[in-house]
């Protein structure tokens, strides 16, 4: 395991070709992901990349209004009496919601379920199952490959599959009609309907899965630090009530900030792992202490700890593991220069396999987290206020984002 950010520079960047994705870890996600964007390498990646490339253009990604709709559902969820409410499950289901509609032209609409919802249930169980065989290996998955796990994996690959069949069947007159999809944008490049369900179900695990943890770390950050509250509060008031754009939502300098502070501190994927195709060199180790070169033989795995680098003294501070969003700003003052991207922090990952939907995750953790402020004025931590870290496919506070909020008081129309 490494926390160099000269080691991790050289396996996604530097030698990308000498470092794959390995059988251990492709594996185990393969059950679900098939041959997708995250689990293949060489050609077979390059044909992924290229063919999502064109879903992640500037005016898809900037169009931020279609989260409105499942925030209101959201919404509806949300007591705003001070009452206790889990926030991490409904982050997650929102992103659900969004990301299925953005994807397949049609959302699950999970948020309007107060019960039990069948694919998302089938979907949580699939991905920790992922989780657990890329940790343990083909062993476990064997032992543990049982009628419940076929049932979901059936269930996951139907619901995709009869989305992508309806598309493939509507009249190009209808296509004219409404919005343009992923899917429909897949469907443009290949009929191949085994590599566009794959396909599909990776980013949906991607956007729901990472998005849904931010937005549960920083508003976990956000009850039990009444200073910080309050500062977004008054950057959020520029706004004079108006639903953010995609303009607007990079004009909001603290709140920007406090998302970057968020990644660094509790990154969605905090670990990460490639796999030697060949005898390799990394710069950082070797010798007695650790500062010489290293050999990597063909066949080793290395993993990296995003968790542990993005909070080494010796690369953010001695106050790394304070949640202080001002460290991403420039000092006016004294002129000492802020933050900026480097090599020990990379939540998006780096190099050619750089996340191709970072500018889409942050404009919904942004827009989500403004509305939420423009709806709440004031918001109370209703369980242990230290931040317990569970890892799966991403990271969660173990006891989850128990808070009180309450409801803005609405001007009077008289």
């Amino acid at each position: 395991m490494t926390v160099e950010p000269e080691n991790v520079k050289s396996i996604v960047a530097l030698d990308f070709d000498n470092w794959v994705n390995g059988g251990r870890k492709s594996s185990g996600l393969r059950t679900l992901l098939g041959k997708g964007i995250f689990t293949t390498d060489g050609d077979d990646w390059k044909r992924s990349r290229a063919m999502l490339r064109p879903s992640f253009d500037r005016n898809h990604v900037a169009d931020i209004h279609c989260f409105e709709s499942h925030l209101q559902n959201l919404l509806k969820l949300v007591p705003g009496n001070g009452k206790t409410v889990e926030l991490s499950v409904l982050f997650f289901r929102l992103t659900l919601d969004s990301s299925t509609e953005l994807l397949l032209g049609q959302s699950v609409s999970s948020l309007c379920h107060t019960g039990p919802h069948e694919f998302l249930e089938a979907f949580d169980r699939a991905q920790q199952r992922c989780f657990l065989y890329g940790i343990l290996g083909d062993a476990w998955r064997w032992l543990t490959w049982d009628k419940k796990a076929r049932q979901d994996q059936k269930l996951v690959f139907d619901f995709v599959d009869g989305v992508i069949d309806k598309e493939f069947l509507l009249p190009a007159s209808e296509k004219q009609k409404s919005s343009v999809t992923f899917l429909r944008q897949l469907v443009q490049q290949t009929h191949h309907r085994e590599n566009i369900r794959s396909e599909l179900i990776n980013i949906l695990v991607a956007g729901r899965d990472t998005t849904a943890s931010l937005l549960s770390s920083l508003w976990f950050v956000l009850s039990t630090r009444p200073d910080i509250w309050h500062k977004l509060q008054a950057e959020v008031q520029t706004l004079e009530g108006r639903h953010p754009d995609a303009g607007q939502i990079r004009d909001l300098r603290y709140v920007r900030a406090l998302v970057k502070e968020t990644l660094r501190l509790y990154p969605p994927v905090s670990i990460d792992l490639r796999e030697a195709s060949e005898d390799t060199i990394l710069p950082r180790g070797g010798g007695p202490d650790g500062a010489a070169p290293i050999l990597a033989k063909a066949g080793s795995v290395m993993i990296w700890n995003l968790y542990a680098m993005q909070r080494r003294k010796d690369l953010f501070g001695h106050d790394a593991n304070v949640f202080r969003p001002e460290r991403w700003f420039d000092d006016e003052q004294t002129g000492e220069k802020g933050l900026r991207q480097s090599w020990a922090y990379v939540p998006f990952h780096g190099g050619p396999r750089l996340c191709m939907g970072q500018q889409l995750a942050l404009n919904q953790a942004i827009y989500t987290t403004v509305r939420l402020c423009q709806e709440f004025d004031a918001i109370d931590c209703r369980g242990p206020p230290e931040f317990e870290a569970q890892v799966s496919l991403v990271i969660r506070n173990r006891g989850g984002v128990n808070v009180g909020l309450w409801q803005r008081a609405r001007p009077s129309s008289t």
